[in-house]
């Protein structure tokens, strides 16, 4: 696996790992970055400049315009680039008391890579777990991605109040969702040390 160098400019690198180019059937290797929202408007810029056309990078942008200018915003902002630096995926958090909400996740949908959508989840799940004993959540998913997150990543329903359906994984089922990942791509997913 190639090294990486953590940034410090407009994105932090936090976690490494593989997925597979379905092309070569080999592992490439990826990074999840930060951004930390706080160089306004260059880290907005960066992040719609580097993703490729994708259904919910303005939303994480306008996001990411909130966070800039609100000191204690709730929501974390990820890119996933392979080893070129071309990103292959997007997601957004947010912190909800104990837990955390998957508000946006979305992947290159050009067929060069599998496994990045759960390797996403797993890096994010990894550095929350680590940290917190709450759950994972999608509170919000879109009716296409349902199967995506039962069947692939082990979510699994859970009643609203207003009586539609989020999905959860549970805090202990965290660890058997990573190595799952761990199994499907070959590879660790690794924290990267960002002091």
């Amino acid at each position: 696996m190639s090294d990486f160098c953590i940034s410090f400019g407009s994105k932090i690198s936090v976690m490494k790992s593989c997925i597979i180019n379905t092309k070569k059937g080999k592992k490439t290797p990826v990074v999840l970055s930060e951004y930390d929202c706080r160089d306004y408007p260059e880290d907005i810029t960066n992040f719609l400049n580097s993703c490729p056309p994708m259904i919910y990078s303005r939303c994480i942008a306008y996001d990411m315009l909130r966070k800039s200018s609100m000191f204690k915003f709730p929501f974390n902002i990820y890119v996933l680039e392979d080893n070129k630096k071309n990103v292959v995926g997007i997601c957004e958090t947010k912190k909800i008391n104990n837990d955390i909400n998957i508000e946006y996740i979305e992947t290159k949908q050009d067929g060069k890579y599998k496994y990045a959508g759960q390797t996403m989840i797993a890096m994010v799940a990894k550095m929350f777990s680590d940290k917190s004993t709450g759950d994972v959540y999608v509170k919000y998913p879109a009716a296409s991605t349902v199967d995506f997150y039962k069947k692939k990543c082990g979510f699994k329903p859970v009643s609203k109040d207003n009586g539609s359906v989020a999905l959860i994984m549970k805090n202990s089922k965290i660890s058997k969702f990573i190595k799952e990942v761990r199994k499907n791509t070959g590879s660790k997913i690794i924290e990267l040390d960002t002091q």
